[in-house]
């Protein structure tokens, strides 16, 4: 049987929103673009255009008048917990692109009101799905290096601000959830005007594999560019 095609809207057509709708353009066996949305009349009118759909500016009127299978959230990640809310109404399934949210709270409010709603969301975090990523899990997985016992990350696949990326990826070779994070940071002022926060924390995960992540906010600028990055799984 042929594969399902899916009615597929985008709210937020930013840098990463737009990225969203080439690839959706390239998966036309997949998902049927119907429309868009996003807060900035001109940037929703630019995306449309190029795309060839319909565009809101109401993230409720653009739910409430296409008909939709799913949704992708590109919107700012502050806002991921409103938006999912809006469309877990509908009762939607929806893509949200990485971070989930900026605070645990707000990760906490999308995980609450999906759940209540009954539809599936998944964060777009493709960090372990790369071929390198997965090679190593396979090789995890068949024990070819024994018994994980610790997993670490040094600057390795940080964000600017944060290390979300970092931290989906140690979790997946862990193989476990974390239960607790100790953790210190600390902030220098390079020059006038410059400064970045390092961070180092300790991560216990519940099947006992312990891990590390260090991290600093200013690793995707000059400072950093030269410094060894890496990720270990022992």
């Amino acid at each position: 049987m042929a594969p399902t095609k899916l009615r597929i809207g985008v709210i937020g057509v930013g840098t990463r929103g737009r990225q969203h709708l080439t690839t959706i353009s390239e998966l036309p066996d997949h998902f049927q673009l119907v429309a868009v949305c996003d807060l900035a009349a001109p940037a929703a009118e630019a995306a449309a255009a190029q795309a060839g759909v319909p565009w809101y500016t109401s993230v409720h009127h653009f739910l409430a008048n296409v008909g939709l299978d799913v949704v992708l959230i590109a919107t700012q990640a502050e806002t991921h917990h409103l938006v999912a809310e809006a469309v877990a109404q509908h009762g939607l399934p929806m893509l949200i692109e990485t971070p989930l949210g900026t605070t645990r709270a707000m990760m906490d409010y999308t995980a609450n009101v999906v759940a209540k709603a009954g539809v599936e969301a998944e964060v777009g975090e493709n960090m372990w799905r790369r071929p390198t990523e997965r090679l190593n899990q396979r090789a995890i997985e068949a024990g070819l290096i024994g018994d994980v016992v610790r997993v670490s990350s040094y600057y390795e696949s940080a964000g600017q601000d944060s290390c979300y990326h970092s931290m989906s990826l140690l979790r997946v070779y862990a193989g476990a959830d974390v239960s607790e994070v100790r953790a210190h940071s600390h902030i220098s002022s390079l020059k006038p005007s410059v400064s970045e926060t390092w961070t180092q924390a300790q991560l216990y995960y519940t099947n006992g594999v312990m891990g590390t992540c260090t991290f600093v906010t200013g690793w995707l600028g000059p400072l950093r560019r030269g410094h060894p990055r890496f990720m270990s799984v022992e």
